[in-house]
């Protein structure tokens, strides 16, 4: 049987299905948009979106804007961004530009489930994929991982595709190759592909089976021409610009150098390895011959990479499972529908001849069952009902009131998006390991107080014990944010007491009192409720009795923000149980 008549014995998809798809996809696409609108934002969002925005400004990454991503998804996006305005509402704009992403990959799934399996498998697939909690969650997010997992499995999809030919391996190792010019946890994937294909090899040797030696280095000859192209383009690019040694550190080196302390769980990753060996090889040897090469691969490439990820892999997030969810719906779609097909084509007995008659039936309701708890899992966890994208977006909105377009924050990674920041350094659990081994720099004061920022991220417990206590010594919760000024007196405060005080970033301060302004002397002269304050030593005298004296940055007043006390110290670390129970809950 030849590949036409074989694609033309499968199971194909019948009208009642396709209706049916039509109305779950308008239900996804509802739900996508819904999301999109309420889903809580993700710090990661912001930290992309604050790199696309200094695309849009003419900043170059890895030099100007930190980023320890790769970064062909922000270029792509720097366009989209550059016609929109500066507004808080904008992260959930870009929100809907992934959407699409989305979609492509659940019409990838499909197109894999059709060469692997059949049509109605890579159907099912699709439509379990859609609705898997962490999936739906992590893919509606603003991130570079969405264009990553649309190359990858569209590469899998040409890789697959029959019949095998030198331009589908060139398409699927362009595909390949753009996925590692978005992410480089591609390397992961690729060579999860790679000792799959082995393992599947040797199978076929084992078991005397003839391999096409010549025709396999055709393929992959054609396959590694493609894949050389993009990130080849990239480096061509940073390197025009002279900073390509920006580009290595911010993609390679700080990642490796942050994962350095990690020690890989070897031990465990190589008995899961052998145990997923195993299972690949009685799914090669015991299952249908049609096409059992190419689902070992699929079975093996997904198995192993989720071992890697809990092995090997130094920083377990939620992302880093967006490429495995579509295998895995390929799979248990594969699995619901395959004694389906079986008993479908050759009843052995009366009895079975009228199974099979139920069976194909009790496949579907299964799948449709499945989908239907994945749905409400969905609905649970993500709490699509309430607003959720609130306090980043005040964030956004209380950065923007108070700084000018050319002044810079500190915050932890672009969360205020729309200003450069003061401290160039994403503060996060790498970054904050190799803080911690004197491997980088802990110059957060330093750079705040040479480049004046006067708006902090209200946040402190994620920066460092230095920044943290410069922070609360010099800056006054506001909100969302922090603004320069700092506690003078706690209680009652006679007239004309005066107190002295230190301002480590100039800038236009007023004197409060239980939210208001109040009058008195500076360093001698007459002031009246505001004036300019150099860096460095003060005196103020109230012209009046007061109670609760501060000094805040005038602009915060004039935007009316409400002016907070100082942050109390942050409790201890979670213990390793609660860590584990969250990180379950996230995941799946």
């Amino acid at each position: 049987m030849d590949d036409a008549e074989a694609r033309a014995a499968r199971p194909h998809i019948s009208g009642f299905e396709r209706s049916g798809a039509w109305i779950v996809f308008a239900v996804w696409l509802a739900m996508r948009v819904i999301g999109a609108f309420r889903y809580r934002i993700d710090s990661d969002e912001t930290q992309h979106l604050h790199v696309v925005w200094g695309w849009t400004r003419g900043l170059m990454p890895y030099r100007d804007v930190f980023d320890n991503h790769a970064p062909l998804f922000q270029m792509l996006m720097a366009p989209l961004l550059w016609i929109l305005p500066e507004s808080p509402e904008t992260i959930l704009w870009m929100r809907l530009a992934v959407i699409p992403m989305h979609a492509a990959c659940l019409w990838a799934v499909y197109l894999i489930g059709g060469s692997v399996f059949t049509r109605r498998t890579g159907f099912y697939a699709a439509l379990i994929a859609a609705f898997v909690p962490s999936y739906f969650l992590c893919s509606t997010e603003f991130r570079t991982d969405d264009l990553w997992n649309v190359f990858w499995l569209f590469g899998l999809a040409a890789l697959f595709n029959r019949p095998s030919t030198r331009r589908a391996a060139f398409w699927a190792g362009l595909l390949f190759g753009g996925a590692l010019a978005t992410s480089l946890k591609t390397t992961l994937l690729l060579a999860c592909l790679a000792g799959a294909s082995a393992l599947c090899a040797s199978f076929a040797l084992a078991t005397r089976t003839p391999i096409e030696w010549k025709r396999g280095l055709r393929l992959f000859g054609a396959g590694a021409g493609g894949f050389a192209i993009l990130p080849c383009a990239v480096i061509a690019y940073f390197a025009a610009r002279h900073n390509l040694d920006g580009l290595y550190y911010g993609t390679i080196r700080h990642n490796v150098l942050g994962s350095s302390h990690f020690a890989p769980a070897t031990r465990r990753f190589l008995k899961w390895a052998v145990v997923i060996g195993v299972a690949a090889w009685f799914c090669y040897r015991f299952g249908a011959k049609d096409r059992r090469a190419v689902r070992t691969v699929l079975f093996f490439t997904a198995a192993i990479y989720l071992d890697a990820l809990f092995t090997l892999w130094p920083l377990l997030e939620r992302e880093h499972f967006l490429p495995f969810f579509p295998l895995a719906s390929l799979l248990v779609a594969a699995f619901l529908l395959r004694g389906a097909r079986r008993e479908q084509k050759a009843p052995v007995s009366a009895r079975l001849a009228t199974w099979s008659r139920f069976t194909p039936w009790a496949a579907v309701a299964a799948i449709t069952l499945l989908v239907g708890f994945e749905w409400k899992a969905l609905y649970d966890d993500a709490q699509l009902g309430t607003d959720q994208t609130g306090p980043a977006r005040e964030l956004i909105r209380e950065t923007l009131a108070v700084t000018d377009p050319d002044e810079s924050v500190v915050d932890l990674k672009g969360e205020t998006v729309f200003r450069r920041r003061a401290n160039f350094y994403a503060e996060e659990p790498l970054t904050r390991r190799m803080e911690s081994r004197g491997e980088l720099p802990d110059d957060t004061v330093e750079r705040a107080v040479a480049q004046r920022a006067v708006v902090a991220r209200n946040d402190s417990r994620s920066f460092t014990d230095r920044s943290r206590a410069f922070l609360d010594a010099n800056y006054l919760p506001a909100g969302e944010i922090r603004v320069a000024g700092k506690v003078l007196h706690r209680g009652k405060l006679p007239a004309g007491e005066a107190l002295a005080f230190s301002i480590p970033i100039p800038a236009d301060y007023a004197f409060v009192s239980r939210g208001r302004k109040v009058n008195g002397t500076l360093d001698g002269m007459p002031v009246s409720q505001s004036a300019h304050l150099t860096a460095g030593a003060h005196q103020f005298a109230s012209a009046a009795t007061t109670a609760d004296l501060r000094v805040v940055l005038a602009r915060a007043l004039q935007a009316h923000l409400v002016i907070g006390w100082p942050m109390e110290r942050p409790q201890s670390k979670q213990s390793p149980s609660a860590f584990d129970a969250r990180l379950h809950k996230l995941l799946f």
